[in-house]
């Protein structure tokens, strides 16, 4: 796992970008050595052919993937005859799943942040429905529940200068597995944070916003390498 989020880190903050693909691109280029192979868009489930045809709509896929061996032969099944997707069962070659998130500059305002509340059923901040979705998604495959799990999320470098609540909000899923770092040319700021278990992620409770935005009362320690 250290090898991993070093060899993210190294990469990313030379990549001096926060668009989503280029990230993908940049990282699976890159960060690939003889010991740790890195797909992106790697398929972790396609629809059962009994329910529908198999076309890019009907793949899930993860951003990145860490690999020790890059198998050509991806087997998939479904739990049960009837079941919609066929979801990757092996998975010994996979060393760790990661979902990449960026966040716009306006996202992480008090105003936006009220709104969203405000406009959501459940009272979500909508990069919390983002990141949730993306946990969702892997945590249904039970053998991919046993791989760690890792979150890459970058925003521009002033964002969040008030209260850091991207930073409260992996807090919330992470606990102290967290770190922080900045790109070469100082102008995004990234966030990882991962956890040894998918499956170890708890998901019963959204993360509570302090109604008064206040930064004295919501704080984070982060994790270093």
């Amino acid at each position: 796992m250290q090898k991993i989020l070093k060899n993210l880190i190294d990469t990313t903050t030379s990549s001096n970008t926060c668009n989503k693909e280029m990230i993908k691109e940049y990282i699976a280029t890159h960060a690939t050595s003889t010991e740790i192979i890195y797909k992106k868009d790697y398929p972790v489930a396609l629809v059962n052919e009994k329910r529908g045809n198999i076309d890019k709509q009907n793949i899930k896929n993860i951003d990145l993937v860490a690999l020790k061996s890059d198998m050509k032969d991806l087997e998939y099944a479904t739990k049960r005859e009837q079941d919609f997707w066929k979801r990757l069962v092996n998975v010994d070659h996979i060393e760790a799943m990661i979902t990449l998130q960026s966040v716009s500059k306006n996202e992480c305002t008090d105003n936006f942040i009220e709104q969203s509340l405000a406009n959501s059923q459940k009272r979500q901040w909508s990069v919390e429905t983002q990141l949730r979705d993306a946990m969702r998604a892997n945590k249904e495959n039970k053998e991919l529940g046993v791989k760690p799990f890792i979150v890459l999320l970058c925003t521009d470098a002033v964002t969040c200068k008030q209260t850091d609540h991207i930073q409260l909000l992996l807090k919330h899923y992470f606990h102290d597995n967290i770190l922080t770092f900045l790109s070469q040319d100082k102008k995004i700021k990234y966030y990882i944070a991962y956890n040894a278990h998918m499956s170890d992620i708890g998901m019963r409770y959204f993360y509570k916003f302090n109604t008064k935005f206040s930064n004295g009362e919501n704080s984070a320690k982060l994790s270093t390498i």
